[in-house]
């Protein structure tokens, strides 16, 4: 991906993506990262970031964007840093949506913070959410 690309994802989906997060994608010469036993890849094609994140935003019934997906149903993604703004500046956190249980957890405060995980406790068995999916209706958790 190049600068580019990120521009017209955030003019396409309204949203202002951290630096921090562009930065870190720009520099990756591969599009996998592994964090903990995970091994995340990273998407690089703009269409299918733009349009997976439209569909699962509409689902949701959040403003979010797809940033990996582990082969396994669950996705990295970023979060509006405020709900109910129209244009949406996101979070620099990182968040997991589990699939299994269809909650958003927070996985870590950047993605350096999650390639130094050696060990999945770190995230993966965190009980707490800040979104979780139930009965077509999004719940708001605890953390974030």
């Amino acid at each position: 991906m190049h600068r580019p690309d990120f521009a017209l994802i955030e003019k396409t989906l309204n949203i202002v993506i951290p630096e921090s997060v562009i930065s870190f994608v720009l520099h990756q010469t591969e599009f996998t990262i592994q964090c903990g036993n995970i091994v995340w890849d990273l998407w690089n094609q703009t269409e299918s970031i733009i349009e997976y994140s439209r569909s699962l935003s509409l689902e949701l019934k959040l403003n979010i964007l797809i940033l990996a997906d582990n082969g396994i149903g669950d996705h990295l993604l970023l979060l509006p840093s405020n709900e109910n703004s129209t244009s949406q500046i996101m979070k620099k956190n990182i968040y997991v949506l589990e699939h299994e249980s269809a909650t958003v957890k927070r996985y870590a405060a950047s993605f350096e913070q999650a390639l130094t995980y050696t060990s999945d406790d770190d995230f993966i068995y965190k009980k707490s959410f800040v979104y979780k999916l139930e009965d077509n209706e999004l719940v708001k958790g605890t953390d974030d």
